[in-house]
C-alpha cells in the first residue's frame, strides 16, 4: 500500500505540471522523500573539507651547535640564526610541537644535560615539573629572538612581538610552577626579573637582549640541576618521575 500511495502522489504531481517544457527535476526536487530520489543533492568537492585547516609546517633545518656560540666574535644578532630559533620556539608552544623540538635537541645535546646546560635546557625531560619549567626557557629564548630580529630590522622583529612574549613570561612567573621555585630572591626569581627587562622601550635593545640571555642561562643551570639526564620523550604532571 505504501508504494501504491507514493505512485498516486507522483501521478498527481504530473497532472499539475501545465507547461510541457517544465523542469520536472526542479519541480520535485524540493519534496521530502521523493525529492532526493529525483534530484540527489550535489556532493561537496573534497577540498571543501580542508578549508580552515592549517597546513602542516616542517621545522627549518637547524645547526643546534650554533645556537649558543662561545666565540665572542660571532654576530650575536645574526637574523638568519634567530629566524630559525624563532620558528622552533613558536612550534614548541604546543604539546606536539614541544615533543618534536625537545627530541631534536636531545639528539644534539647528548645524554648529560649539565654538560651543555644551554642546549640541554631544551632537551626532553620525563620529569613533569621540569617539562613545565622548560616552558619558561622556551619563552625567554623566543623573546630574545624577537629582540634580535627587531634590532636587525628582520621580519618578525617588532616591539609588539617582544611585548607579547614578555606578557607570556609574566604569566609564567606569577601563576605557574615557576613562581613556586625556591626562595624569594632565588635563581628563578632573578631569571624572571631579567626576562622582563624593558630597556628596549627606551631604545636600548642590546641591554634587553643581554638580560634575556642572562635569564636563559640562570634557567638552564637550574634545569640541569633538577634533571641532569636527558630523555627521549617529554613527561608531564601525573607521570612518575624518575628522580
Amino acid at each position: 500500500m505504501g508504494k501504491i500511495g507514493l505512485i498516486v502522489v507522483v501521478l498527481a504531481l504530473f497532472s499539475t505540471i501545465r507547461c510541457y517544457n517544465a523542469d520536472l527535476a526542479a519541480s520535485l526536487g524540493g519534496l521530502p522523500i521523493v525529492g532526493p530520489m529525483i534530484d540527489p543533492p550535489a556532493v561537496a568537492p573534497a577540498y571543501v573539507k580542508t578549508i580552515g585547516t592549517p597546513a602542516a609546517e616542517a621545522l627549518p633545518e637547524a645547526d643546534f651547535t650554533a645556537w649558543f656560540p662561545a666565540d665572542p666574535a660571532t654576530d650575536p644578532y645574526n637574523p638568519a640564526l634567530w629566524t630559525v630559533i624563532d620558528a622552533h620556539m613558536f612550534a614548541a608552544g604546543t604539546q606536539a610541537g614541544w615533543a618534536e623540538v625537545c627530541k631534536k635537541l636531545a639528539g644534539a645535546a647528548g645524554a648529560d644535560r649539565a654538560a651543555n646546560p644551554q642546549l640541554g635546557a631544551l632537551a626532553c625531560s620525563d620529569n613533569g615539573t621540569v617539562t613545565q619549567l622548560q616552558r619558561f626557557a622556551v619563552g625567554v629564548l623566543a623573546a630574545r629572538a624577537s629582540v634580535a630580529l627587531w634590532l636587525t630590522g628582520a621580519p618578525g622583529g617588532t616591539i609588539g612581538a617582544i611585548q607579547g612574549r614578555q606578557g607570556e613570561l609574566r604569566v609564567l612567573c606569577t601563576s605557574s610552577v615557576v613562581s613556586r621555585q625556591g626562595p624569594a630572591n632565588g635563581p628563578w626569581q632573578q631569571a624572571c626579573t631579567k626576562a622582563l627587562d624593558a630597556a628596549y622601550l627606551t631604545n636600548d635593545g642590546a641591554a634587553t637582549f643581554a638580560a634575556l640571555g642572562a635569564a636563559y642561562s640562570l634557567a638552564a643551570v637550574e634545569l640541569a640541576r633538577l634533571d641532569p639526564t636527558i630523555d627521549q620523550e617529554p613527561g608531564y604532571f601525573g607521570a612518575p618521575a624518575k628522580k
